[in-house]
């Protein structure tokens, strides 16, 4: 029997919790014993085009470190 449960695990995008919209998730396992441990929001389109233009701003600032 499992100790820990994750519960509904949803997306971080910009530092930032954002529940999924898609109304679908899968299972998340326990590598070790196998049991599930919770459950993924799967992203939908809102969020994919979300995280996209969270990295693309990202990625201007991170251009610029050596």
């Amino acid at each position: 029997m499992s100790v820990f449960k994750t519960g509904q695990v949803g997306h971080f995008f910009g530092g930032e919790r954002v529940e999924g919209n898609a109304a679908r998730t899968g299972p998340v396992f326990n590598p070790t014993t196998g049991e599930t441990q919770g459950d993924v929001a799967f992203a939908g389109k809102d969020e994919v085009t979300n995280a996209i233009s969270v990295a693309q701003e990202a990625h201007i600032e991170w251009a610029q470190v050596n």
